[in-house]
């Protein structure tokens, strides 16, 4: 029924129809709870006021609507059978107070008056027509009951007529400005997705720009008989990876916006695994940041535990990386700390770039911070403002 309406105006596309039909489940399910709940309310009522027939239809139709919510749940397929359900039991309860005592009068002239509503609310727009063609239907056969006096009514006839007449105005109206209302947000839908996959697209290209300088660099390193500088020009490849590793894991991931720093500071993490035998330990939650945040955290990243894979262990002792990421009270913390020999007097100028690198880096996070300990190795800890929570 779905992708028929969406096929009717004109769209037909499966993020939309998720979209809609998450929002309609949800619809149904408060619907089908209060429903039950004012249902489970009324019949004590109505047994208390000695409406008892009233009160027994109420408890038929009690365990349908139950039974109609739990088979739902359980049902992938045909959902709209068991919400068109709903809707026609949520009907009868309603018309069934034209005819049988219990119910203030007053009041259930409203539910009639909003039932086009509900149904428009609760179903699509070709099946909320049809419930509310079976509403209007039964309304003239209780004009005509009040008519010829079948069974004696609770109201008269010119107010049934008035009640049939308006019943069909107001679905007419509602129809209309739910029929507007549809497919502006089936637009919005489809707009938002169109962003998505153009993001998608900008991301993709990004990476793989990146990559091409990646190999290009490289490219120009196996040239180089130097090996400091073409170690210069490998530096530079690891700095332009941790970059495209970003661009990677936006355009696999649903988020556009944040970054998944697990995953994210994880592939940075393996990158530099395969080329040390250091053993790199980690500690990542699945902590989510915007872009350019996840970016400059993963340059620090790279910079620091190339450092300590370069510059720790001089003596060729296999040593132990330890990586931490934490967030509390909306503060981003990281360290990496190696067990290695610390900080030499005189470092290389290689090394003072590199730790110039992620000082810069830190300021241009939101209230950065970096501090640079050696006591037994090397400590970073950086540290900024993060606006997300755990994913």
């Amino acid at each position: 029924m779905l992708n028929q309406l969406l096929q009717w105006i004109g769209y037909n596309d499966s993020s939309i129809t998720d979209a809609l039909a998450l929002r309609r489940k949800r619809t149904f399910i408060l619907t089908s709870f209060f429903t039950g709940l004012i249902l489970s309310i009324d019949i004590f009522q109505n047994l208390a006021a000695g409406f008892e027939t009233l009160a027994y239809i109420e408890t038929f139709v009690l365990p349908l609507i139950a039974i109609n919510f739990f088979v739902y749940k359980r049902t992938k397929y045909h959902a709209r059978i068991h919400e068109m359900l709903m809707a026609l039991l949520l009907s009868f309860m309603i018309l069934i107070s034209l005819i049988i005592e219990g119910f203030g009068v007053q009041i259930m002239l409203f539910w009639i008056a909003v039932l086009p509503l509900i149904l428009f609310l609760l179903l699509n727009l070709k099946c909320a027509l049809i419930a509310n063609a079976i509403v209007a239907i039964i309304l003239a056969l209780l004009t005509l009951n009040a008519y010829v006096g079948w069974l004696e009514p609770l109201f008269s006839i010119d107010i049934f007529i008035q009640l049939s007449f308006g019943y069909l105005l107001f679905s007419l109206l509602v129809y209309l400005i739910e029929q507007s209302r549809t497919e502006y947000e089936v637009q919005l839908i489809s707009r938002d997705r169109e962003r998505e996959v153009l993001l998608k697209e900008v991301h993709h290209r990004v990476k793989n720009n990146l990559q091409l300088m990646m190999s290009l660099l490289g490219l120009q390193a196996d040239s180089i008989e130097d090996p400091k500088y073409a170690k210069l020009f490998l530096d530079n490849i690891d700095r332009l990876s941790a970059m495209a590793l970003v661009h990677e894991s936006i355009y696999k991931a649903e988020d556009f916006e944040k970054i998944n720093m697990q995953t994210y500071l994880q592939d940075i993490i393996n990158h530099l695994q395969r080329i040390t035998r250091h053993k790199i330990k980690t500690k990542i939650p699945p902590i989510r940041l915007e872009m350019k945040s996840a970016m400059n955290l993963g340059l620090i990243l790279n910079e620091a535990v190339t450092n300590a894979i370069e510059h720790a262990y001089p003596d060729e002792n296999e040593g132990t990386i330890s990586i931490t990421l934490d967030k509390k009270d909306r503060i981003v913390s990281m360290k990496i700390e190696d067990n290695g020999v610390g900080l030499i007097q005189g470092t290389n100028t290689e090394n003072r770039l590199g730790m110039t690198l992620m000082d810069d880096l830190s300021h241009s996070l939101p209230e950065g911070k970096l501090q640079v300990t050696s006591l037994h190795g090397v400590t970073v800890r950086v540290r900024c403002k993060g606006e997300d929570s755990f994913a």
